[in-house]
């Protein structure tokens, strides 16, 4: 069989890159399926019988600097939102053909926000909400795979204080990871989803929609200095909507620069930072993120 990815594939790849994605309310919000190097989801599983657990900090500073018709405006209100995770990902089952992963996450969220036309502060602290994945590897060959993943959110945050947004979320998504090259990686994730809750302050029922792309290269090299850091880029624009004439859709295009750490065959650290370039009616900032991963 040819380790070569068929063309009908990359086909599909190149029209599905053409949809925007969904964006999160905060881009600090944690997935509950293993990444294979910055954010993005790999398609590849852990192992059978094996447990990955990770300590991870994110911290992001926004500014709603754009309109709905992404046109840029003197920015009101200002945040920092901080999140401290524990996932945690049991590896199920682990054969040729199929791979099977579940996993979840404990997160704290740290909020605070300035509104610099009214001068009101807020801030908070506390359980945010709590996904969990599950991630189903459908095929592999020596030099790429492909999964189907599934994931839901629990919204066990306090929606009024701002650690939670109050809303049950469903997604699904393809996950591909290939080697097309000798020392290059390419993790590519594409997923579907929707929220439904009640909002506090309007006592109404909420709906949301969604899709997300995002593309990941690195650079792993099998000799040398590269063998133990990799320098690693990844794209994501993301796009979400509310069936309402007066809630605009929201879409953001965002870069991740990192460099992971093979500390040892089973330990992995990273360290990174997310931009956001270009988008409309929703929050913009740089966000750092570093994370340790521990394969038992």
């Amino acid at each position: 069989m040819s380790n070569k990815i068929p063309v009908g594939v990359l086909l599909i790849l190149g029209l599905v890159m053409l949809i925007p994605g969904r964006v999160a309310r905060a881009q600090t919000e944690l997935r509950a399926l293993s990444v294979t190097r910055l954010l993005v989801p790999g398609a590849d599983s852990v192992p059978e019988g094996k447990l990955e657990l990770t300590t991870t900090w994110r911290m992001g500073w926004y500014a709603h600097q754009f309109d709905h018709q992404g046109r840029s405006q003197d920015p009101e209100l200002l945040s920092t939102r901080a999140v401290l995770g524990v996932r945690t990902i049991v590896g199920l089952l682990d054969t040729k053909y199929v791979g099977l992963e579940m996993g979840t996450v404990l997160p704290i969220v740290f909020a605070w926000s300035q509104n610099s036309a009214t001068d009101e502060s807020l801030s908070a602290v506390g359980l945010g909400d709590i996904p969990i994945g599950l991630k189903v590897r459908v095929y592999a060959e020596r030099d790429w795979s492909l999964a189907v993943g599934l994931g839901v959110g629990v919204p066990t945050g306090d929606q009024a204080a701002g650690t939670g947004d109050g809303n049950t979320r469903l997604t699904t998504g393809i996950l591909l990871s290939a080697n097309p090259v000798d020392g290059l990686t390419l993790d590519w994730s594409t997923t579907f989803g929707g929220t439904a809750g009640v909002s506090d302050s309007e006592l109404e029922t909420v709906a949301t929609w969604g899709l997300a792309t995002e593309v990941g290269v690195a650079w792993v090299s099998r000799k040398g200095f590269f063998r133990q850091v990799t320098p690693a880029l990844e794209v994501a624009w993301s796009m979400h909507a509310v069936p309402r004439a007066d809630h605009p859709y929201q879409h953001k295009l965002s870069l991740n620069l990192g460099l992971t750490f093979q500390l040892s065959r089973r330990i992995l650290m990273v360290q990174g930072v997310q931009i956001d370039l270009a988008g409309s009616n929703t929050p913009h900032g740089v966000m750092w993120f570093m994370s340790t991963s521990f394969l038992i």
